[in-house]
Parts: structure tokens; C-alpha cells; sequence
């Protein structure tokens, strides 16, 4: 087997579970975000959304990097050509909800920049 082979089947494993675990703290973020947001309203009786939350940003976009792990380390064991343009699909639409996520941060930035009240009462 030629090493530069070898070298991309060592790479692709990497890519994958570089994927897979960003996926993982994706979705665990999307998770404490919602968390936050419900002990907010409990606690401030005082409601401030999250961009990214109330797309639902962290929830999709940890199934776009979860899929294309899974596909990634898939295509890395067996290879086909069927998985190959799964994989790469994937690896574009998780590149893709990457810069779609840093929008969303950007856009969060500048709604809380423009916010003429606080978002929370300092009591």
C-alpha cells in the first residue's frame, strides 16, 4: 500500500472524529442555551432570545457535523463511491452551517450592540 494512502486514510479518520466531536459540543451547547433561556424567564421574568437559539442553529447544524463524521470515518473503513459523495455533501453543508453559525453570532453581536434597554435588569 503507497504511504501517501495510508496518510489520507489517517487523515480522514481525524477529520471525522474532529467532526463527530464537534457536533457533540455543538448539540451540548444548543442544549445549555435552551437551559438558559427557560432559568432566565423563571428567574428575571424577563425574556432575552438568542439568535442562534431561536433558529434552532445549535440543533441542525450538530446534525450536519454529526452526519458528516459519521459518513467521514465510514468512508474511510469502506469505499465507495455512493459514500464518497455522501461524505463530501456532508463536508459542504457542515462547512456551510459553519459560516451560517459565525453569521448568526455576527448578527448577535450587532443586535445586543444596537439594543437601546439592557437585556437583563440589574437589580
Amino acid at each position: 500500500m503507497p504511504q501517501d494512502l495510508v496518510w489520507i486514510r489517517e487523515e480522514a479518520r481525524m477529520l471525522g472524529a474532529v467532526q463527530i466531536m464537534t457536533g457533540l459540543f455543538v448539540h451540548s451547547l444548543g442544549l445549555l442555551w435552551t437551559y438558559l433561556l427557560i432559568s432566565q424567564i423563571i428567574a428575571f421574568q424577563r425574556v432575552y432570545i438568542p439568535v442562534a437559539v431561536l433558529s434552532g442553529f445549535p440543533f441542525w447544524a450538530a446534525g450536519f457535523f454529526l452526519l458528516s463524521g459519521i459518513f467521514t470515518v465510514l468512508l474511510e473503513r469502506k469505499r465507495s463511491r455512493s459514500l464518497m459523495t455522501y461524505s463530501i455533501v456532508l463536508n459542504i453543508l457542515s462547512a456551510c452551517s459553519a459560516v451560517i453559525g459565525l453569521l448568526l453570532l455576527c448578527l448577535e453581536f450587532l443586535i445586543f450592540a444596537l439594543a437601546k434597554s439592557a437585556a437583563w435588569p440589574h437589580d
